[in-house]
Formats: C-alpha cells, sequence, structure tokens
C-alpha cells in the first residue's frame, strides 16, 4: 500500500476515538452549563416542585441565552436524558417532559419589579411549548418578563447594583431531594456576601419551611427528613461546604443559622470529575435494573423504568454483578 494511503488509513482509524472524545468533552460541558438567576428571584420564589421539574426547570434557564434572544429553546429528550444522567426510553421521558412541563407552564409569582418597587407582577418561566413525537425535540418560549430575572445579569449588577447568583447545573444533577438544590440555591446567593441583610446567614425556621415549601409541626422532623438530608447533599455534590447552628429562643429553636466555606479549586475539579463519572455510570445502572425485571417478571408483566426524581416508582433490586462494580459516590472534601 502507497505510504499515503496507509496514513490515510491510519488516520480514520483514529476517527472513532477522536469523535468519543469529542462527544464525551461536549457532554461535559453540557453539563456545566451556568445558571444564573437574579437574587431577587432566588429569594422571593418558593419552591413547591418535584426533583424532575425543577432540575428541568434549571436547565431552560441555563440554555434560554446560548440559543437567541427572544426566549425560545429547543433541546432533544434523549441528550437532556444523557446530561442529566437518566436512562433513555422515549415513551416514559416523553410523557414525563410533557407532564413536568405543564405543572412549570402552572406556577406563578409575584415578584417586584426592577423598574419600580411599588409596581409587582406576575411572572411565569414557561409561556408556550410544543413538543414533537417523532424527533423527540421541545421547543419552548419562556415569559417575556421573567426575562429581566435570568438575562443581562451582569450588566444589571454594573448599571444597577442588582446582585444576581450564578452555579453550574452539574452540581445539582446528582441530588436527590429538591430541598437540596433549593437550599444550594439560596445559599449559594449568599455565598459571596459577607453578611445578609439580617447580619447573618439565617432564617427563622418559619420561613424557611415557606421558602422550601414544606410545613413541619416540629423542629426535630424539619431537621431530620429536610436539612439534614440537603446538607449532606450540598457538601457531597457542590462547591461548598455548609455547616449549621441551631438557635434557640427560650426553650424553642427560633432560627438556623448557615456557616458557609467555599472550597478549594482543587476540591472541585476533583468534584466534578467524580459527579461526571457517576452520572455516566448511573444511567448504565438503570439500564441494568431495567434488564433484571425484564428477566424476573412474567412474559405479559408491563415493563416498567426509573426516571431521576420519581421516587414512588419501584426499583427491582440490582443484580450483583453491577453492585460489585458500582463506584463510590463522590464523598465532601
Amino acid at each position: 500500500m502507497p505510504k499515503s494511503n496507509y496514513n490515510k488509513l491510519e488516520s480514520y482509524r483514529d476517527l472513532p476515538c477522536d469523535l468519543e472524545e469529542r462527544a464525551e468533552n461536549a457532554l461535559i460541558s453540557e453539563r456545566q452549563v451556568a445558571i444564573r438567576k437574579s437574587n431577587k428571584l432566588i429569594r422571593d420564589f418558593t419552591a413547591n416542585m418535584t426533583t424532575s421539574q425543577f432540575r428541568l426547570a434549571n436547565y431552560i434557564i441555563g440554555i434560554a441565552y446560548t440559543q437567541n434572544e427572544d426566549l425560545e429553546v429547543e433541546f432533544n429528550i434523549k441528550r437532556y436524558c444523557e446530561i442529566c444522567g437518566i436512562d433513555y426510553k422515549s415513551g416514559y421521558n416523553y410523557k414525563q417532559i410533557k407532564t413536568d412541563v405543564k405543572k412549570l407552564a402552572d406556577r406563578s409569582l409575584w415578584i417586584e419589579t426592577f423598574n419600580d418597587p411599588n409596581c409587582s407582577v406576575l411572572v411565569r418561566l414557561i409561556n408556550k411549548f410544543w413538543i414533537y413525537r417523532n424527533s423527540g425535540i421541545v421547543k419552548i418560549r419562556l415569559d417575556e418578563d421573567v426575562k429581566q430575572y435570568i438575562s443581562a445579569l451582569a450588566e444589571q449588577y454594573n448599571a444597577y447594583g442588582r446582585l444576581y447568583t450564578s452555579y453550574a447545573f452539574l452540581y445539582t444533577l446528582p441530588m436527590r431531594s429538591v430541598y437540596s438544590m433549593r437550599l444550594y440555591e439560596l445559599l449559594k446567593s449568599w455565598a459571596d456576601a459577607e453578611w445578609s441583610e439580617d447580619d447573618g446567614h439565617y432564617w427563622t425556621i418559619e420561613h424557611l419551611q415557606q421558602l422550601l415549601g414544606v410545613d413541619y409541626k416540629r423542629y426535630i422532623d424539619f431537621r431530620r427528613f429536610v436539612i439534614d438530608k440537603a446538607v449532606e447533599e450540598i457538601n457531597e455534590y457542590t462547591d461548598l461546604n455548609i455547616a449549621i447552628e441551631p438557635i434557640r429562643e427560650g426553650r424553642v429553636y427560633k432560627y438556623i443559622n448557615f456557616i458557609i466555606q467555599p472550597k478549594t479549586d482543587q476540591a472541585i475539579i476533583k468534584i466534578q470529575n467524580e459527579l461526571n463519572k457517576y452520572l455516566d455510570f448511573e444511567k448504565d445502572i438503570e439500564r441494568a435494573k431495567r434488564r433484571a425485571a425484564k428477566s424476573s417478571l412474567p412474559a405479559n408483566a408491563n415493563d416498567q423504568t426509573t426516571f431521576a426524581g420519581c421516587e414512588d416508582m419501584p426499583e427491582p433490586p440490582l443484580p450483583d454483578e453491577h453492585k460489585s462494580k458500582k463506584p463510590g459516590r463522590p464523598r465532601k472534601k
């Protein structure tokens, strides 16, 4: 074979590896998309979502201004599942996306306008939604009134001192609790400030429950089922280390103070690498669970799949061969 043809053949042999590496880098980059929101929006917003709805809302906000300025975003459902580390099965994911988008479109909140503190505006995230079954393409138009809270935030800060928060989408992807996502977002909005307007990073327990969308009569239950789990996931998966300090008023716990410390650059890089590996492995594990379920069910049994954020769906036991290969979750530093 002539040397020129041989070199060309060698380059073709190298191409698949190169394409695989490019695809992996593209996936990592899409997971790192920055979620930017006005602090006013973050702190006035009260959560009442599932994990999958909160994750989808953040993804929409993250990609809104990477595509066009008309607040119309477009993405592929299968690609979205790959980014989130979700096992893709077209029919189920299609229905789940439709359900989540409708819930988001039905949600609204009152917030003060930037240019007139005497005026409030009712904002929604989603104004219109299209979904194409054959291609799996989703197209979403955001509400015009929400634009000022998620776009041109750096310019608004420079011109008017309006604070905003930015964090990587990646950090919230492995979280199982929507309260972890919501609390991380709230704490991140305070992370760069020395003090809050209340001389500390703290809320009354009653106010914090309103922000997280829960209502526990006893502090011990709120601490056990919401706060402790959220603190664990934030420390394990994100760029922050946090600790809590309950504060009594008389004999009753009245406040929770949060001590916030950013992690080192070295620790953040390590966490990001571990999270990407973990998300890819989770997707493979979901496939293994489904195969195991199929093999153990009667031939006429209904096929069931799992979707991140839908904890009420049954999950069959994992075969030992897959258990032995599963890497440990990224741990807090």
